[in-house]
């Protein structure tokens, strides 16, 4: 009679215990639900209260604001098309040369409740203007090389120099303004402005490429020659589908004085390309396979270290992490 008392008891304290452990697993769920969508905080330094969490803000890689030589810099896109298309490089077509400030770039369409129901959200247009309007024109010079990526990946770009007299750099001047109105935007990486020439699967292939644009860059064989280009203006430029051209859609002007012009419909540079030729698609394909093939790299070493950390400490029973999974 002991005995079966004796396990009646340990089969509730058993019970119990499993309850409790059901409970934590939830309340530890919950948690993790929360931080998730929990993430943005509030960035203001002279707010001494506690921060308020806000929505995460979703950026999208169809948007961008960047820097662009403007069209009536001919020889300046006449060289850098002419370095493009002999490198192979895959966004010859979706992209105008640039140099990215922004990327990428929060939504700008209209929310509900704005009284300016225009193409583009009159608050993003407003934070903007206030950033660019910070910084006057300046001009930017091509002619230091750069190169980055691995045994998997080669990029090939011109460093958009913009030093003044005072050892500063307008470029990352408008960059910090930029980011001051729009913080969900900022990188964890530094800012690091570049004019990308072309892609490569690897780093030695980039670098064989540049060595081969340098034999015949003006900057490199005469060094009175330089190409370079003004920048009294920046743009929003938007992409329409996988296919698609990123195209203007919002001019912003430099300086004080400036103004805020929205294309509607957007507009595309006049020395770009009309359509995407056979061999443009291709190569973009191709880089485009080559990014996947890396990323589920990625995923299979990501698994195989999980599995070299010893044997799981988990308390759920196969039948129970078979169920998870599925």
């Amino acid at each position: 009679m002991m005995r079966l008392h004796d396990g009646f008891f340990c089969l509730l304290i058993s019970m119990q215990v499993t309850e409790s452990i059901q409970f934590l697993r939830y309340k530890s769920r919950e948690l993790r639900s929360s931080h998730r969508t929990l993430t943005t905080m509030s960035l203001d330094p002279d707010n001494k209260e506690d921060p308020q969490p806000s929505q995460r803000v979703q950026k999208f890689a169809t948007l961008t604001v960047c820097l662009v030589p403007p069209p009536s810099s001919e020889i300046t896109w006449d060289y850098l098309t002419k370095a493009r298309t002999q490198l192979k490089d895959p966004g010859l077509f979706r992209w105008p040369p640039h140099a990215n400030l922004l990327y990428p770039f929060v939504s700008i369409k209209p929310r509900d409740g704005n009284e300016n129901m225009g193409p583009v959200d009159s608050d993003i247009l407003s934070r903007l203007h206030e950033a660019v309007r910070q910084i006057e024109p300046f001009t930017v010079t091509l002619e230091r090389f750069g190169t980055f990526g691995g045994n998997k990946r080669g990029v090939l770009w011109l460093y958009p120099s913009s030093n003044l007299d005072d050892g500063g750099e307008p470029v990352h001047n408008l960059y910090e303004s930029l980011i001051q109105q729009f913080p969900e935007c900022a990188s964890s990486r530094e800012f690091n402005p570049h004019m990308t020439l072309s892609h490569f699967a690897c780093l030695d292939t980039a670098k064989t490429a540049q060595t081969e644009v340098e034999s015949w860059w003006p900057s490199s064989i005469d060094d009175t020659v330089t190409i370079d280009f003004p920048v009294k203006e920046i743009y929003v430029l938007e992409r329409k589908g996988d296919d698609g051209q990123f195209l203007r859609k919002v001019t912003l002007g430099l300086g004080a004085h400036s103004s805020v012009e929205v294309h509607d419909p957007p507009l595309p540079f006049p020395k770009m390309p009309m359509i995407e030729e056979d061999w443009v698609r291709a190569e973009r394909m191709a880089l485009k396979a080559r990014r996947n093939s890396g990323e589920k790299r990625g995923k299979r070493g990501g698994r195989r270290k999980q599995r070299d950390l010893g044997p799981s400490r988990s308390q759920d029973t196969p039948e129970e992490i078979a169920t998870k999974r599925t």
